[in-house]
């Protein structure tokens, strides 16, 4: 029944997008940073970290690093481990 109302196997996005007669892929937009959040990217070239490290290395107060590092979360740019442990998300 669905077959004879148009559906369409989707496996990926690339499916998506042939359904949708858009050709090729769009490369996603780099996310902007502000400057302390370039900071944090950069520390976070080492690996993952817990936040005390985070706050230390970029001279963040505890509000200022919770705040930044969930507006950098939202933004796909890090991700949060167990235990207060980021990690940089590839881009």
């Amino acid at each position: 029944m669905l077959i004879k109302e148009g559906a369409h196997l989707v496996e990926d996005t690339q499916d998506i997008l042939n359904v949708l007669h858009i050709k090729g892929k769009k490369a996603p937009e780099k996310p902007s940073m502000s400057e302390k959040e370039k900071r944090v990217w950069e520390t976070l070239k080492e690996g993952a970290l817990p936040i005390e490290v985070l706050m230390e290395k970029c001279h963040l107060t505890l509000q200022e690093a919770y705040s930044l590092l969930l507006q950098m979360e939202l933004k796909g740019l890090i991700a949060k481990r167990g235990g207060n442990i980021f990690t940089r998300r590839a881009l």
